[in-house]
């Protein structure tokens, strides 16, 4: 299951480093991305993760499965859209809600995934330019909170 996290990570990871490139230059192409991931984040947060091993009747280990840590995913998530999109005032502060809401609940179970996250804020550049009065760009909210709270349904 975690395999096919990763691998629906890895392909919204492409889609936004794709779009910030200087070729396409989309943006809001790359937020969009960026609000699956910090939705697939969020419900990965409270799993367990990790290799997996099978024990026999006497509780001996017998089959050992491999399977991606919460920082793999987040790597493989977050890592070049933070390089490709540093320089992009959208993505800068669309980063900046999505460790906001990773790191406000602290909703998931073992503080050894903390520290990964922060490392990621800690490099995401600050926010240089004036947020937009808009209400979809308050910190911690995304276009689709704000398409849910005016009731429009998809």
């Amino acid at each position: 299951m975690e395999q096919d996290v990763a691998y629906g990570f890895r392909l919204l990871a492409d889609i936004a480093v794709r779009a910030l490139s200087p070729a396409v230059n989309d943006p809001t192409t790359a937020i969009e991305a960026l609000d699956h991931i910090e939705d697939g984040l969020l419900r990965l947060a409270p799993r367990p993760l990790g290799p997996v091993r099978l024990l026999d009747a006497t509780g001996r280990p017998r089959v050992a499965c491999p399977a991606p840590r919460w920082a793999d995913h987040l790597s493989l998530a977050l890592d070049e859209i933070l390089v490709y999109g540093a320089g992009n005032p959208q993505t800068v502060r669309r980063l900046h809600a999505l460790f906001d809401r990773l790191l406000a609940p602290r909703r998931w179970t073992g503080a050894g995934r903390w520290p990964s996250v922060e490392r990621r804020w800690d490099v995401c550049p600050a926010p240089r330019w004036p947020t937009p009065c808009c209400a979809a760009w308050r910190p911690g909210r995304t276009a689709r909170d704000s398409v849910e709270r005016s009731g429009i349904s998809e």
